[in-house]
């Protein structure tokens, strides 16, 4: 079966041209073919798409070379063979270092199907090679943005002894995440064995390394739970899990895993395990004293409720077989409009609220048959976790029950907010990646004129800054927030800064116009110089985007007492009321027709907001939908800090 092959023929003898075709049809290619003769030809043809050009080295007024030029300028990737009735040594190795993929003779034009094959197999190769290096780039982003994204922290380590865990020194990749839960910049932690060991708390560090022993030894699993130690000096406790890879020997080779922060959970098991610990021994102890006088009762009882009285968040109760209460004490028991003498002595049923009591009733039997149940429930908008457990005599015999509850609502309302920030940034993320990965394989698979090839290259553009821009935004914002960010604080000349961010505007087409309002002079203030251009240039970038229509956007500057007020004001499309409390808010945008079109990351007036917090300074915000918008943020002058700093940075963190 024939191979159609589109062939451009560079050549003024039709008979030569003819050869040449059949040449081609001899090979097995079926040839779908134009000729042309000047340059003029040559270019308009090249616009089509061709698989092969077969080129006479010298024409009237045309030659190889200025051919194999122009195929360069245009950016094509078509093999090109010369064709020539006589062609010197010389001349035939400058047309191949141009890009020429092979030359002949016209009198041995047998050996043009071999040498057309062999061109367009190689130009074949070369776009299966840029499709694996495109596939390898984009593998490699996934798995880069997999791991900046992963909430645990990963490492890595190659062996290259028999018995590695002998070698402090062996290589081990820590991830960011890995280090950032120890509270390490990337530079700070070395990438040694030796760095996670020195870590281990002194009461854990013989057991985990047993543990790891045992499974690059023995192969056992590799499942801990475990305590480092941080930068600050404080412990966290870990989920530790690993696998390694063995070669035939038997011998590892790597070793791959994960930590995970367990530290709230941990001291919760902790603080309910010292609670249980404690009112077991005191409801035995009650126990014993039962048969005692009524004073030493007394002052059992005190002792346990002087316990229990301020457990956190939650209820500690006593029931007996008849699910009456007979001992109730707790913090949380104002949540339900409860107090110990309101419960004591009632039965469940008589007492606890009506949307739950069926659930907690349920329970509180199962805990009277011996059985542990944990549970949650909500009440007035709050969730709580309850715990529901037997209490037995030293012979083993339930004679009661104990419940303990738990307010969980902010920590299921900070998940949520983590799930919902993972969400946003992935969206925000996706986006400009879908348009990237998009307009760059229509470039690579599809040939498109050069007016259109430069509009995709302008997309792409577009939407790299744009992700540049949202990367930049999130970190340097979540740098602030985790008291990263080094703010090198001195006094400074505020109306400088404010002109050298006005002249940094771009001159548009005449529609909008930036001035600075400034009618008396304003003392030096105490600030950050980068991190106040960062501030200007947000609000200016924001003027200008919601003014669509032009106008004037006014910066104005005046003083108030010990602090120095900035504006930003735009004759805009304004903002809704509804929108204003929220609009400093991690990736916030106000969603109408008109901001539809503006593009943004919802990252910028966060980051605003969080600089001039540090900075002791307010912002906040006034707009009239369809008027316009003024952005006002404040900074302390400098006289209040020259005594008592000596000039020295003032850290984010305070």
């Amino acid at each position: 079966m024939s191979t159609a092959v589109r062939v451009l023929i560079l050549e003024d003898q039709p008979d030569d041209c003819i050869l040449m075709l059949r040449e081609l049809q001899r090979e097995g290619f079926a040839p779908d073919w134009q000729r042309a003769e000047t340059e003029a030809e040559y270019v308009a043809l090249l616009q089509q798409p061709f698989d092969l050009i077969l080129a006479d080295y010298s024409l009237p007024q045309f030659d190889a070379l200025r051919a194999l030029q122009l195929v360069r300028e245009q950016g094509l990737d078509i093999p090109f063979i010369i064709v020539s009735g006589t062609i010197s040594e010389e001349v035939a190795v400058e047309c191949m270092k141009n890009g020429a993929a092979d030359y002949l003779i016209k009198d041995r034009l047998m050996r043009l199907g071999p040498a057309a094959t062999h061109a367009l197999r190689g130009k074949q190769l070369r776009e299966e090679k840029r499709q694996a290096e495109s596939a390898l780039q984009e593998s490699e982003m996934r798995f880069a943005l997999a791991i900046r994204g992963a909430n645990d922290g990963l490492w890595d380590a190659k062996f290259t002894s028999e018995k590695p865990w002998q070698d402090p020194e062996t290589p081990v990749y820590y991830s960011p995440r890995f280090k950032a839960l120890l509270g390490y910049q990337d530079y700070e932690f070395g990438n040694q064995w030796r760095s996670w060991i020195a870590c281990l708390h002194p009461d854990d560090r013989d057991r985990v390394i047993h543990a790891l022993m045992a499974h690059l030894g023995e192969q056992v699993p590799y499942n801990m739970e475990y305590r480092l130690r941080t930068k600050s000096g404080r412990y966290l406790w870990v989920s530790g899990h690993g696998q390694a890879l063995w070669n035939e020997e038997g011998y590892p080779i790597r070793m791959a895993g994960s930590i995970r922060d367990i530290s709230e959970r941990k001291w919760g098991e902790e603080a309910l395990q010292r609670a249980y610990n404690a009112l077991e021994l005191r409801v035995q102890e009650r126990t014993a004293e039962l048969a005692q006088a009524n004073e030493a009762l007394r002052k059992s009882e005190e002792r346990y409720r002087s316990l229990v009285r301020n457990f956190p968040n939650g209820i500690v109760a006593l029931f007996d077989q008849d699910l009456r209460f007979t001992l109730v004490e707790g913090a949380g028991l104002t949540q339900f409009g409860f107090s110990n003498l309101t419960l004591e002595g009632k039965a469940l049923e008589e007492v606890w609220p009506a949307e739950n009591r069926a659930t907690i009733e349920e329970k509180c039997r199962a805990a009277l048959v011996g059985e542990t149940t944990v549970t949650e429930f909500s009440h007035n908008n709050q969730v709580h976790l309850v715990y529901v457990l037997p209490l037995a005599s030293g012979q083993g015999e339930t004679y009661t029950g104990m419940m303990m509850t738990q307010d969980i609502t902010d920590r299921i309302e900070v998940e949520r907010l983590k799930e919902e920030l993972m969400a946003m940034v992935s969206h925000e993320l996706r986006t400009p990646l879908t348009s990237l990965r998009g307009f760059s394989e229509l470039l690579l698979h599809r040939e498109f004129p050069p007016e259109q090839q430069r509009r995709f290259l302008g997309i792409i553009q577009q939407e790299s800054t744009r992700l540049a821009e949202l990367v930049n935004d999130f970190l340097d914002l979540r740098r602030v927030e985790a008291g990263r960010y080094i703010f090198q604080c001195e006094a400074m000349d505020l109306e400088g800064l404010l002109r050298e961010r006005i002249n940094m505007i771009p001159s548009d087409d005449g529609k909008l116009s930036v001035r600075l309002a400034m009618s008396n002079p304003v003392a030096p203030v105490w600030a950050d110089g980068d991190s106040i251009r960062q501030v200007v240039t947000n609000l200016l970038s924001n003027a200008i985007k919601y003014s669509p229509h032009g106008g004037e956007v006014t910066v104005g500057v005046r003083q108030e007492g010990e602090e120095v007020i900035v504006w930003v004001a735009d004759q805009g499309i304004g903002i809704p009321p509804a929108a204003l409390p929220k609009l400093f808010s991690k990736f916030f945008r106000v969603d109408d027709e008109q901001t539809k079109k503006i593009r943004g990351t919802g990252l910028g007036l966060a980051l605003v907001k969080e600089i001039i917090e540090e900075h002791q300074g307010r912002v906040w915000v006034e707009s009239e939908l369809g008027k316009g918008s003024t952005f006002f943020f404040s900074l302390p002058v400098a006289t209040q800090f020259l005594s008592e700093s000596d000039f020295l940075p003032l850290a984010a963190n305070g």
